[in-house]
């Protein structure tokens, strides 16, 4: 998943942890896309203002060995579907 979100050009830190961090830097658009993808069936948890720095606002996801590669797929085809509706992705 880490690497299917960079190769998208997700910004994902440094984290080498099962908890993926994808970085969207504003509150307002990290809520509009934890929405979308919640929309289609994804869950991820919305970190902002608070609990990160201001501007470093982001959506964490997860990865678990019961995962198949077709759910992981489906996962990246929401993210770049709203990557790309929400301006974040070209």
């Amino acid at each position: 998943l880490r690497t299917g979100l960079q190769e998208l050009g997700f910004n994902t830190g440094r984290s080498a942890t099962p908890i993926i961090p994808v970085i969207l830097g504003e509150d307002t658009l990290t809520f509009r896309f934890w929405r979308a993808l919640f929309d289609r069936g994804i869950f991820t948890n919305a970190a902002v203002r608070q609990a990160v720095a201001p501007g470093c606002s982001l959506l964490r996801t997860s990865v678990i060995a019961t995962h198949t590669a077709a759910q992981i797929d489906r996962v990246l085809e929401a993210f770049e579907e709203v990557g790309r509706d929400r301006g974040v992705l070209p």
